[in-house]
């Protein structure tokens, strides 16, 4: 019986047409492990610090040169300087230990794209860090001298980089699984906050707070040459301090 649904040659043979089964694509493997995560948040962690004080060095170093008339350099700045380059330091072996790794346990992956923009971003990583520790100045150790060209050239790579290494990662995983967004405007806009307000509070002096002057001003010393150094009053609790002094000068 001729079925009209199979085709038939010219010589009126059948021909029997044979459907491919689909292939089932293989199931996405992350490139990154449990184990390997945890070092991941981790340098998260370690580079939103990093970006938040070197920020606020930069933001400190700025308002320096903008106001030469007024330091805007503190031991909290120094503090924060130390913290830095503390945390720099210790973030080094790390670092380089998930960039080697995650580089070799992803090294025969088919995107080849990501691979790519990954040691592009591991190598400009290590600049970054070897930029820091040029900058360090330890004395009986090799350093770059301030104020010289190969100083500034180092310190301007060190503060651009990380921006170009941001700008990096997103075209790495732009080539592999989907970037979650919001983490990064988060950690963008607390930054900015703490950031401004601790450069903001550089222009406050606590000292300042409750003291009184005179209404005509340094004219109220006048025909005196001595004044205060703010041209405000002394506070009473400041002069009159017997029992302080009495510790050392108890004879008088």
């Amino acid at each position: 019986m001729h079925d009209p649904f199979l085709p038939e040659t010219s010589g009126g043979m059948r021909v029997t047409i044979q459907r491919r089964t689909p292939t089932v694509p293989k199931p996405y493997v992350p490139a990154i492990g449990p184990s390997l995560r945890v070092l991941l948040y981790a340098l998260f962690g370690g580079f939103a610090f990093l970006g938040a004080t070197g920020f606020y060095l930069l933001v400190i170093s700025i308002l320096n040169r903008l106001f030469p008339q007024h330091l805007f350099t503190n031991p909290f700045t120094f503090w924060m300087l130390i913290l830095h380059v503390g945390l720099g330091i210790l973030g080094t072996i790390p670092f380089v230990f998930f960039g080697v790794w995650h580089w070799w346990t992803a090294r025969k992956r088919e995107n080849r794209a990501a691979i790519r923009w990954g040691l592009v971003l591991l190598s400009s990583g290590l600049v970054v860090i070897g930029t820091g520790f040029a900058l360090i100045q330890i004395d009986q150790l090799p350093q770059l001298p301030t104020g010289t060209w190969s100083r500034t050239v180092v310190y301007l790579l060190h503060v651009l980089l990380p921006l170009v290494c941001v700008l990096l990662y997103v075209f790495h995983r732009k080539a592999g699984p989907r970037i979650r967004w919001q983490y990064g405007k988060y950690w963008g806009g607390v930054t900015a906050v703490v950031v401004g307000g601790m450069a903001a509070a550089h222009f406050v002096d606590p000292q300042q707070f409750g003291k009184e002057g005179p209404a005509e001003g340094m004219q109220y010393f006048f025909p005196s040459e001595a004044r205060t150094a703010d041209g405000n009053f002394i506070p009473a609790h400041a002069l009159m301090m017997d029992e302080y002094c009495a510790r050392c000068h108890q004879d008088v």
